[in-house]
Order: C-alpha cells, then sequence, then structure tokens
C-alpha cells in the first residue's frame, strides 16, 4: 500500500502550528486515517519530540461522504482526554456501526473531517476540510497495539493478513470501472484446458470480457472469428498464464471451436471459510457452464483431479439435450472432491426456480457460507441446502475418492481447510459435465471428438441467443 503521503486522493497532507502562550509553536502534521475494515478505522499522528507531553486533549469529527463543517458533531466523534504522549504512542480506533445510520464504510467512500487539539494552558488548534477516501483495507498490518479494537474474534482467515474482524466485509468488487484493464483485483486467464474435464473450449480476454453498465460480460465466441483456421498449430508463448506447457500451446489437435473468458483473484485475494455473495445472470445455451467458484490457491492436497477440492457458488444445467425438468429449473452449488463428480455428488445442493422459468431471465443473489464444519447455500435469500460431512470428508469419503486420505493430515473439513480464491468464468461441455447416457446418445459430446462437435454445431449455436454470463458484484464477509 502507497504511503498515505504518498496517495494524494487517500489522504491530504497539512501541515499545522499549535502554539503555546503564543511563545512556542510545534509543527503537526494531519493525523493519519486507515480504514482497517468496514466497521472500524485507525487514527494515528506524528508529532515533534518537544511537543510530547505538552497537550491533554485531542478531538476528531467526521461525516461518511458528506462535507463537515468545523464544530459539527458529524456521524463520527472521537474524543481523548488524556495526555498527548499516551495518546501518541498507541493505536486509537474509532468504531463505525452504532453511532451512525450506516453498517460498513465501502471501498470509495470518503471520510470529511476536522481535528481539535488543546494544550494544559488552554491553547486550542483546529483545522478542518480534511478527506481521505477508502482505497483498501488495510486489517492489522502495523506493529502498533490493537488491544483497543473491538470487532470480534472469527474463523476466517485472509492470506497476507493478520487480523480480521468478525462480519466484515474483506472483498468487494462492484464492476464500476470503465475498462477492463481497471479491473486490479483480478487477472485474466489466456490458456488451453485440458486435463481433468477436457472442454471444448479454451481462454482468451478479447472480445470474451468486458464491463457494460457496472456490469461484467463473459460471452463465449467462436475461435474461428479470432484465429485463421481451427487446423493448425497455436502457441500462446509469452501470453499464456498457465505453469503447465500443455496449457500454452495446441500443436497436433484441432483448435478448441469455442473461446471464453475467465478471471481470478488468485494473486490479490485468497481466503478461508467465511460468506461469499454473487448476483449475477447465468447464461442459457446448450454445453455452456458456468464457472462461479473457488479454487484451491497452493493445492495443498494435489493438483489432480480436484484433490484439493473446488466449490462451486452457483452453477445450471439449463444446456443439457435430455435432461427431467425438475433439474433444468435447478440452481447447482456445493463442494466438489474428484473430477468424476463434477457434475453430481452426494453434497450437491439445489434450488428449483418456482415459476419455471430460466436463470438467465433475471438476476439473482447467489450465497454460499462456508464454516469449519458445513456448506450453505442460499437463493436470493432463501436457504437452499446445507452439506458437511458426519465423522470427516476423508472418512466418509475413504471409500469413493481416491485421494481422499490425502486429507488425513487435515481438519475434518479438509480439503477445504486451506486457501481458496474466487474465479469467475465460462466453459463449454466438458467429460465430467456429462453423464455417460448423454454422451452414448450424442457422440459429438464426447471430448475426444472435438472435429464431430464443431461439425454439429447447428445443434448447439443457435441455442447461445443469450450465452453470456454477467455478474453485479462480488462481496465476501468474514464470518
Amino acid at each position: 500500500m502507497a504511503s498515505i503521503e504518498q496517495t494524494a486522493a487517500f489522504y491530504i497532507i497539512t501541515i499545522f502550528a499549535i502554539c503555546e502562550v503564543q511563545v512556542n509553536c510545534f509543527v503537526f502534521r494531519t493525523p493519519k486515517i486507515e480504514a482497517l475494515s468496514p466497521t472500524a478505522i485507525r487514527i494515528s499522528m506524528e508529532v515533534p519530540d518537544e511537543a510530547i507531553g505538552n497537550y491533554s486533549y485531542f478531538g476528531f469529527h467526521g461525516n461518511i461522504n458528506k462535507p463537515i463543517k468545523i464544530t459539527d458533531d458529524g456521524q463520527i466523534s472521537f474524543f481523548d482526554f488524556s495526555n498527548i504522549e499516551p495518546l501518541l504512542s498507541r493505536t486509537r480506533i474509532v468504531e463505525i456501526g452504532d453511532r451512525i445510520d450506516i453498517d460498513n464504510i465501502k471501498i470509495g467512500d470518503t471520510v470529511y473531517f476536522w481535528i481539535f487539539m488543546r494544550d494544559f494552558n488552554e491553547d486550542e488548534q483546529i483545522i478542518g476540510n480534511l478527506e481521505f477516501t477508502i482505497t483498501e483495507f488495510v486489517g492489522d498490518k502495523s506493529d502498533a497495539t490493537t488491544n483497543n479494537l473491538s470487532c470480534g474474534s472469527t474463523k476466517t482467515k485472509v492470506k497476507g493478513q493478520k487480523r480480521v474482524c468478525k462480519n466484515s466485509l474483506i472483498f468487494s468488487e462492484e464492476f464500476s470501472e470503465t475498462s477492463v484493464s481497471d479491473l486490479t483485483q483480478w487477472d485474466k486467464l489466456i490458456q488451453f484446458v485440458n486435463e481433468p474435464d477436457y472442454p471444448f473450449n479454451m481462454y482468451m480476454s478479447d472480445k470474451t470480457i468486458s464491463l457494460k453498465n457496472g456490469t461484467l460480460v463473459i460471452t463465449p465466441i467462436l475461435t474461428e472469428s479470432i484465429v485463421p483456421t481451427l487446423f493448425k498449430p497455436l502457441y500462446l508463448s509469452d501470453r499464456c498464464t498457465s505453469k503447465i506447457k500443455s496449457d500454452c500451446k495446441r500443436e497436433f489437435q484441432m483448435l478448441p471451436p469455442v473461446t471464453t473468458g475467465k478471471i481470478t483473484t488468485n494473486r490479490t485475494f485468497s481466503f478461508m471459510y467465511g460468506k461469499i455473495e454473487v448476483r449475477a445472470k447465468l447464461p442459457l445455451g446448450q454445453m455452456i457452464v458456468p464457472e462461479i467458484q473457488l479454487e484451491p490457491t497452493d493445492n495443498v492436497y494435489g493438483d489432480k483431479n480436484y484433490a484439493s477440492g473446488l466449490i462451486r457458488i452457483a452453477f445450471n444445467y439449463n444446456f443439457r439435450i435430455e435432461i427431467k425438468e425438475n433439474t433444468r429449473r435447478a440452481v447447482l452449488s456445493g463442494p466438489v472432491f474428484r473430477a468424476n463428480q463434477l457434475f453430481l455428488n452426494n453434497h450437491t445442493m439445489g434450488y428449483v426456480k418456482r415459476d419455471g422459468g430460466n436463470w438467465d431471465e433475471d438476476f439473482h443473489n447467489y450465497t454460499l457460507i462456508w464454516t469449519p464444519e458445513r456448506f450453505i447455500f442460499y437463493v436470493d435469500g432463501e436457504r437452499a441446502g446445507e452439506t458437511g460431512y458426519l465423522h470427516s470428508f476423508a472418512e466418509d469419503l475413504k471409500d469413493e475418492v481416491e485421494h481422499a486420505s490425502k486429507w488425513l493430515t487435515g481438519t475434518n473439513m479438509a480439503p477445504f481447510d486451506q486457501m481458496f480464491h474466487v474465479t469467475l468464468g465460462l466453459r463449454v461441455g466438458g467429460v465430467n459435465e456429462l453423464t455417460r447416457e448423454e454422451i452414448q446418445e450424442n457422440p459429438y459430446l464426447n471430448h475426444l471428438e472435438m472435429t464431430e462437435f464443431w461439425k454439429s454445431k447447428e445443434k448447439w449455436l443457435p441455442t447461445w441467443s443469450d450465452g453470456a454470463m454477467k455478474i453485479d458484484y462480488v462481496r465476501v464477509y468474514a464470518l
């Protein structure tokens, strides 16, 4: 994080003097303001040595997103009547919440404030017209004491952050930028996709990822629209984002007929346990699968066949050729333990759309709560399902998941007791997304028959009139 002095949008530097009996003047910097979480900010101030011990009162008054006049109490008020020496040598915390009529400070909010100091001779100094804009939540990153921070304990952990406050907003993406290049919390994937699912798509960012009216739009396109032919080698070279060499080139096989987009917070944000809420409009079209999910950051239990798990927040199968009516209308969520259980397993939770429509018709809120014991799925605030272990996932699944023994080194929740990051994307088909019967009845859906799939595009392409996935926002909260 840039220092306050370096970030003009975050903090306005103002030098001011407090004079004692109009003889001695001390120069101070405006207090440093840091947003620890959506419910707390830290105030600290740098003073010269000669000033320590001479001042007895400090006051702070502020508003959120509303200018404040000097002498106004404001929405936030903080006072310290102790000697300035202990005041300046410890961390001061202002709690945001009960004293004002908002629940949280958000990224992008501006705090307008004025400050007041008094010395032992009753001389006073007031300075106003100050402001700072929240650009990030820094957590407890300083070396200062934070015993005054009463934010409650939580099971949630955030990679790179020492302290997390109970129920706090730990990640937020509103997609309010105008250009995809401005999405600094995300990285775009550029790669082919191979095992274990072998879908009919590759990931590229051009023409597949866009922002429109505060919404992320991920659109599937035909690969032939961006390359001259599907039957010549393609090398992604330095553009490739995968560490696996085979994901960076396609030499002796036909290129995937479809290109889609996918973005990830792998580099910037990972967490363990929490509540993730995604407001999305799911795609409609045969073979299109939304990827709104949490993926393991470090693959602690292995990187093959989902040995380290996968958490699908929301996905649907209304694309299927032949499917039961209730499943067609269902949106699904839950953990994945191995590749051949990607479509459905005993821990998949589902919610059926009651009005008979499809999930592409409107935006819906999909929420997954991930605790050390279970997953709980909500759709538009309505509880849709809950799943967890009986003894432990390693014990419960030892007879059906070949790598379950690897989880014995973890907790009962393993493999879901490690850091995961957010991914948003689209895939097209995949051997593990289909039943054996469907592949037998429709041979062109076999991942080994890429050419047949392409030749049969008149069967699936006309269903893609609303094949884009749209995301309004992503928010992650601590437990």
